[in-house]
């Protein structure tokens, strides 16, 4: 693996342009991807497809959005940010331009899935911010990172009206053909953020640093698998406790129920979700998104003050991968040293058979983890009855359950800690949250250096640190790094490291703590420096949004009503000479109990509802979406639109008023308001 050389930029290309055109690049790229969902409704009508196809054509750009990342972000390392970008870009507005033309599902497929897919993983703010790293100074891009990811949502708040007004004004086609073209901007924009070509010489790959290049690759580009130690230690085992809950609550998380709901359900295909017993539908979309943001701002705080905490105790692939995976590879294969000993060894019958029970217990435990997290999407029940069927009963479910498990056991198995340096966004974003204040793993190189090992004939020789250089800490980290080089990406804060120095620094009678949770301020100037402006700033915010989703959690309704008339029509005739209106009725319920459900008609008066469906009984946590008819007298009924009045009660209770409206026939022009009408004015 080579180094990429020096960024010079040009002296037009100051610290302000290059943050103003990678912000634009940003509000371009992920704008007009983020407003997809306007389109679903005009194109599905006019090409007479289900919401599946879209559905689809969503699902495959998203995933090859993602797979496509670490290679985009290769091909901009090797051959330059322009390069990566500009063909993103091409390959992008392609997608969006055939997109405009597509008749069938399988050309939706190629254009808004595989090809906008492909363009965002090279054009979108991921390789901006890689940009943003090389080309600006270091005291710049704790702020470029911040704004050019700000950058990226503040797209979608402009994009959002842009779209709907286009789509209003001259259709989803040109609406289309319109955002292909402003994708082009991003080919002049890419040049103030070009980054130049990796140096491939020998002697650049000779000077590299551990800065350019992962731990886990040889300079030739080959893997290089690592053999973490057990570590042993009071964070070990403070990291074991919280694990084990963890495991606990992630097992037991879709099958305990509470309130009625299983504690945790995801179910993306009803748009329905429930949390620690609450339920959220699509009418409590604006609550699940403070719940998103409130979460995003958590990781955010908790980054920027204590470090990438997230990672090393509480993300999901970490605690399966250290705790469950790990554990049984020392079961089986015995120590790390044990471990490299035998890979070197000769293949024989033993090995063999060591090697096979191994992966086929790790494909075992990947297939129950592909099972659990299908129970977080369709439920419990719906979970046994598939694994209590038979499989021909379910053959679809059971090769996607494949597909997943397999997925998880490359990942537990083989892909293993590059899937948090090569794979994972979220390690970037929240490396990039960290500065010199941060609380993080640190090795204090003010009392550590010079290293200089245990020997007897020192005598004379100049005082070394309390680092005694034994390599401890650098066997014992998961991703194989030497944390006392300084905090890098590859750093999860594990804190394995601090539990073999700790236990180095016993051995020889001196102060633990060479490695500990601290700030490379403190280690510097020897004064404790966490609470910052940036620190304050996102207590503040994340305090507001909390105050914000309790008290909306608090007001809302265990039972909302909604009533409307049917769009589409107008009023029928009855045989007595009454006049109806259709209205669709939609009844959600929150809590935990069933609701008898009685609805009247206060305004204006003689009025009579026919249900049209069975509207008179809620159960707990249900929905009803059906009709009712609402006929009224001729002689109540106004010019024009009459104001109609209705009430739902429960239990004696008044759940809802609704105000409508009723059209009819227009009535004589001698008529006057009749008594109990609702006053349009008021």
């Amino acid at each position: 693996m080579a180094t990429t050389a020096p960024a010079l930029p040009s002296a037009w290309r100051t610290p302000v342009v290059i943050i103003a055109c990678g912000c634009l690049m940003a509000i371009l790229t992920f704008g007009p991807r983020s407003v997809f969902g306007f389109f679903l409704q005009p194109m599905t009508q006019e090409l007479g497809w289900g919401r599946d196809v879209f559905a689809l054509a969503i699902a495959i750009q998203n995933l090859l959005w993602g797979a496509a990342l670490p290679f985009a972000g290769a091909v901009a390392d090797r051959y330059g940010s322009l390069f990566a970008l500009s063909v993103g870009g091409v390959v992008y507005a392609a997608g969006l331009a055939l997109m405009a033309y597509s008749s069938t599902p399988g050309m939706l497929h190629l254009s808004a899935g595989v090809l906008v897919g492909f363009g965002l993983a090279g054009a979108s703010f991921t390789i901006v911010l890689a940009s943003f790293g090389k080309l600006l100074p270091e005291s710049m891009r704790t702020f470029a990172f911040g704004i050019g990811t700000a950058a990226g949502s503040f797209g979608q708040f402009l994009f959002s009206p842009l779209a709907v007004a286009l789509l209003n004004s001259v259709g989803w086609r040109e609406t289309l053909l319109i955002f292909a073209v402003v994708v082009l901007l991003v080919l002049p924009l890419s040049f103030a953020v070009s980054t130049p070509a990796m140096d491939m010489s020998v002697g650049a790959t000779r000077k590299q640093s551990f800065r350019d290049a992962l731990s886990s690759i040889h300079k030739d580009g080959r893997r290089k698998w690592v053999y973490a130690r057990q570590p042993a230690g009071r964070y070990y085992r403070a990291r074991t406790l919280v694990s084990l809950a963890l495991l606990a609550f992630l097992v037991a998380a879709p099958f305990v129920s509470f309130r009625g709901q299983p504690l945790v359900l995801l179910n993306v295909l009803e748009r329905r979700f429930v949390l620690l017993g609450l339920v959220f539908w699509p009418q409590d979309f604006h609550l699940v998104v403070l719940v998103a943001l409130t979460a995003i701002v958590t990781l955010a705080l908790s980054t920027a003050t204590v470090g990438r905490v997230w990672c090393g105790w509480l993300c999901p692939q970490t605690v399966f991968m250290e705790m469950v995976f790990r554990r049984l590879e020392y079961w089986i294969d015995g120590s790390a040293e044990r471990q490299v000993r035998r890979d070197a060894s000769p293949w024989t019958a033993a090995a063999w058979g060591r090697a096979v029970f191994k992966q086929a217990l790790f494909f075992a435990m990947s297939f129950a983890i592909a099972n659990l997290f299908l129970a977080y999407v369709i439920g419990a029940g719906p979970l046994w009855t598939i694994v209590t069927d038979p499989p021909s009963r379910h053959l679809a479910g059971l090769v996607a359950i494949t597909i997943f498990s397999l997925l998880f056991y490359g990942v537990f198995a083989r892909f293993r800690e590059q899937a948090c340096t090569l794979a994972c966004p979220y390690g970037r974003v929240m490396s990039s949250l960290i500065d010199r204040h941060t609380i993080t793993v640190t090795y204090d190189a003010v009392r550590g250096e010079p290293r200089g090992r245990l020997s007897r004939d020192r005598a004379g020789a100049a005082p070394a640190g309390d680092c005694v250089d034994c390599a401890r800490c650098v066997t014992v980290c998961p991703t194989g790094i030497d944390i006392r080089n300084g905090i890098q990406l590859e750093c999860v804060n594990c804190t394995a490291c601090m539990d073999a120095c700790d236990a180095v620094m016993r051995q020889l009678d001196r102060p633990t703590g060479l490695i500990a949770l601290t700030s490379h301020e403190t280690v510097r100037t020897r004064r404790r420096s966490w609470l910052t402006v940036r620190v304050a700033a996102y207590a503040a915010v994340w305090a507001v949004l909390v105050a914000i989703v309790v008290v909306l959690l608090v007001r809302r309704r265990d039972v909302d009503v909604l009533i409307l008339r049917q769009p589409g029509t107008l009023f029928a005739t009855m045989e007595d000479g009454a006049v109806a209106n259709f209205y669709t009725v939609q009844v959600l319920n929150r809590s935990a109990r069933a609701h008898d459900l009685d609805y009247r008609v206060v305004a204006p008066a003689g009025a009579r509802i026919v249900p049209l469906g069975p509207i008179g009984r809620v159960d707990a946590h249900g929905l009803i979406e059906s009709r009712l008819l609402v006929q009224l007298p001729r002689q109540v009924l106004l010019a024009g639109a009459t104001p109609l009045r209705l009430e739902v009660h429960a239990g004696g209770a008044l759940l809802a008023t609704i105000d409508s409206s009723f059209l009819g026939p227009a009535p004589p022009a001698n008529t006057r308001l009749p008594a109990g009408s609702v006053n349009p004015e008021k």
